[in-house]
């Protein structure tokens, strides 16, 4: 892996904006650890000074990698310096994984004539800046030379925004072996006799943590029990602080912020929620169903693709408390629903979501484009 840095054919720059080392960045690494035909190089940027995760988790795993820098929100230079750096180590390809990234790589690409893919993962739409962030990248996806997905669900919003369907193509999402492994957790936040469930990912709107909260409140109003353990960090950690508050629940409901590895908590907890509004292929859940758990889900984006209720996991009715406490409830009720269900989904991780399987699909596509 060390001569990923020379140039030559068969390169391929991965350009992510990251503050954090989250779901994206490790399907980029799983994607550069297992290929095959291509050397990826991981090109990352934060603004000057601020943290880069990304970058840190790079270094720690001895994976070659660039830095830019970007001065300012916006700055359109970076695209220029981009440029640079591909007509120094000449990839085949470039591709982004994130609204910024694919305006800077677009620019970048028609400098220097590489050709250019987007990774599209979905989109959030937290703020007016974010928003405007999207008109751009709507803008830049319709221009795209092609577009890798994860899920039919995200193909459908890139055709009803007027990106061409022949240039879009739907690979799953994968997890390491690693996955699998057990690691050591001690739950030092609830008392052992009631189950815990988890919610893990982005603290913004679209995530619906606020919906689960409600639902938790539900479900303690009628008397059903249960400790949640919310990971990750996000625009609305302020607001979710005061909404536990507000509904009495400081005590069975715990923001316990980001963590890389999350192995330890999904393999000793009853079940994973994911309470999203909207959703593309959440890598969480596979990383859940390595460890021998189960889902419940709200039936949006890509998760009612995979998730067969009542054989993997169980879908609430709708996005909203009253279904998705319906759905928690079900769980509850069932005595063999993490034995039963989350070893199915054990089993269909390991059968279909390997990254030698993505990799594989991801090259064939690469050998369409690449020059």
């Amino acid at each position: 892996m060390q001569d990923n840095l020379t140039p030559g054919p068969r390169k391929l720059f991965h350009i992510r904006e990251a503050g954090i080392y989250g779901s994206p960045e490790r399907l980029i690494v799983g994607q550069i650890t297992h290929a095959q035909k291509y050397a990826g190089i991981p090109v990352s940027y934060r603004k000057g000074g601020l943290e880069n995760a990304f970058v840190s988790e790079l270094t720690s795993l001895k994976i070659p990698h660039l830095e830019l820098t970007e001065h300012f929100t916006g700055d359109l230079s970076t695209s220029v310096r981009l440029a640079a750096m591909i007509r120094q180590y000449r990839p085949s390809l470039i591709v982004t994984h994130e609204y910024k990234s694919n305006l800077y790589g677009y620019l970048a690409s028609r400098i220097t004539g590489v050709p250019h893919l987007i990774h599209y993962h979905g989109a959030t739409a937290e703020d007016v800046k974010v928003r405007l962030y999207n008109a751009i990248d709507r803008w830049v996806l319709r221009r795209a030379q092609g577009i890798i997905t994860v899920s039919n669900e995200t193909k459908r919003r890139l055709a009803a925004i007027g990106v061409t369907d022949s240039k879009i193509n739907v690979v799953i999402n994968a997890v390491s072996e690693a996955a699998f492994g057990h690691v050591l957790f001690v739950n030092e936040e609830f008392a052992p006799s009631v189950p815990f469930a988890v919610c893990a990912g982005r603290l913004s709107y679209e995530k619906g943590v606020d919906i689960l909260i409600e639902a938790v409140a539900l479900l303690k109003n009628s008397g059903t029990n249960l400790n949640l353990l919310i990971y990750g960090e996000g625009p609305e950690e302020a607001r979710l602080r005061s909404l536990i508050e507000r509904r009495g629940l400081s005590y069975s409901v715990k923001l316990v912020g980001f963590l890389k590895d999350l192995r330890g908590p999904f393999g000793a907890m009853a079940f994973l929620v994911i309470p999203s509004r909207s959703e593309g292929f959440p890598l969480v859940l596979l990383e859940a169903w390595a460890q021998g758990a189960p889902l419940v889900a709200t039936p949006v984006g890509g998760l009612p693709e995979l998730i067969t209720d009542n054989e993997n996991g169980i879908l609430a009715k709708a996005p909203d408390p009253k279904s998705l406490a319906e759905a928690i409830h079900r769980a509850l009720s069932l005595p063999d629903f993490r034995s039963r269900c989350g070893a199915a989904g054990r089993r269909l991780v390991a059968e279909k979501y390997s990254f030698e399987t993505q990799v594989a699909r991801l090259e064939e596509i690469y050998d369409r484009f690449a020059q």
